[in-house]
């Protein structure tokens, strides 16, 4: 985005896209080259766990892995549905950027981001640099 100053609601799903694309690239990279439909139900699973902190309930999970599948485990559709998704809205519009980048850490790692990490992702927060 080219505004300097962004609203921060503006900024959380962008800057929460670009870390959980990072995520999804290793996710992909690790994953065989023939995935199995558990592979994308598998998948599907993390981008629950990092976006809302919850695993997905079987028909989500049936939805999104269907979706996933059907573009060769191209994460981008579920990345931007589930970063505009009024539940994320809700549980992580209002925190400041700290705060999530480290809630997100907690999600998918089970810690706080490493000081390197941290400073890293909310300089992309606050510099505007995550579109």
């Amino acid at each position: 985005m080219l505004a300097s100053k962004m609203l921060a609601s503006d900024r959380k799903p962008s800057a929460v896209s670009c870390l959980l694309q990072a995520v999804a690239v290793f996710l992909i990279c690790g994953a065989s080259v023939a995935a199995s439909a558990q592979d994308f139900a598998d998948q599907v699973q993390e981008m629950y766990i990092a976006y809302y902190g919850r695993p997905a309930d079987p028909a989500g999970v049936a939805f999104w892995a269907e979706k996933l599948q059907a573009r060769n485990g191209n994460l981008a559709e579920i990345i931007d549905a589930f970063g505009t998704s009024e539940e994320f809205e809700t549980g992580f519009a209002g925190l400041d950027d700290v705060t999530l980048v480290n809630n997100l850490f907690q999600q998918l790692f089970g810690r706080d981001a490493d000081p390197a990490g941290l400073a890293f992702y909310v300089d992309w927060l606050e510099s505007g640099q995550a579109t």
